[in-house]
Order: C-alpha cells, then sequence, then structure tokens
C-alpha cells in the first residue's frame, strides 16, 4: 500500500473544493483562503482532521485527529459523493 503524504491530503482537499466550485486556495488546503463552505486541513496530535470554514470560525467534520491514510479515504469517498450527486441530478 502507497504511503500517504501530506501533498496527497492537501490534493485530495483540492480536489474536493474543486468539485463543490470553490477556487483554488494556491495550494496549501491547509487554511489558507477560508471562503465559508470551503474545507481545510488541520494536523496535531500526529494526526488530521478535516475541517470546513462557516461564518468566522471553523468547524471539524471529523472527529478527533487521525493517521494521514484515513483522512485521504475520507476525503476521497466525499468527492465520490459529489460526483454522484451531480451524476443524479443531472439523470434526474
Amino acid at each position: 500500500m502507497k504511503r500517504t503524504t501530506t501533498k496527497d491530503l492537501i490534493d485530495s482537499i483540492r480536489t474536493l473544493n474543486r468539485e463543490l466550485g470553490f477556487p483554488d486556495d494556491g495550494g496549501t488546503a491547509l487554511g489558507l483562503g477560508s471562503i465559508p463552505g470551503s474545507f481545510c486541513l488541520s494536523g496535531a496530535y500526529g494526526g488530521w482532521q478535516i475541517q470546513r470554514f462557516v461564518g468566522q470560525g471553523l468547524e471539524s467534520v471529523t472527529t478527533g485527529y487521525r493517521p494521514k491514510r484515513q483522512v485521504r479515504e475520507l476525503v476521497e469517498a466525499m468527492v465520490q459523493g459529489v460526483r454522484l450527486h451531480r451524476a443524479y441530478q443531472m439523470i434526474a
């Protein structure tokens, strides 16, 4: 199994934001840009967490801090969900 890097995480969050129609944040996905509704990453305690910008702050999408691989898999599942929703809307 391929090791998940911080770049992999950032790329997956950028893909999620792009699929949702948010502009590119310049490649960091670590809290710069702060467009309400967009997603970013937070790292602490040796793990990572998905967060979303709301109003004047952030809310955690995942509970606790998890290994990079788990977070990447969660983000990729979110991306697939967005794509499936979009495909369903086109045929409905």
